[in-house]
């Protein structure tokens, strides 16, 4: 039984290990390699950060300006129930 399977019929060839770790070292040297970035690209992604923030912030005014309206709807219903108490229980007095 074989350890490797192999295509069809085709002999198993031995490595040329020269000309592979050759191959290997230029193909790991090319990739390491960064290309610089551009001008553009720099203030491109300096512009998509700068929206990002903006976006994290109007949202964050967002969720502000919500929870202060939902307080404020809770406050003013608190206010009401408390009149309407006080209004009926001064009118049971007078009776």
């Amino acid at each position: 039984m074989e350890d490797f399977p192999r295509a069809g019929n085709a002999p198993l060839r031995p490595i040329d290990s020269a000309a592979f770790h050759k191959k290997l070292s230029t193909d790991l040297t090319f990739t390491s390699q960064k290309k610089p970035e551009s001008r553009e690209l720099q203030w491109f992604l300096a512009g998509s950060a700068a929206a990002a923030a903006a976006a994290a912030a109007a949202a964050v005014v967002v969720v502000v300006v919500v929870a202060a309206a939902v307080l404020a709807v809770v406050v003013v219903v608190v206010v009401v129930v408390v009149v309407v108490v006080v209004v009926v229980s001064l009118l049971k007095l007078s009776l």
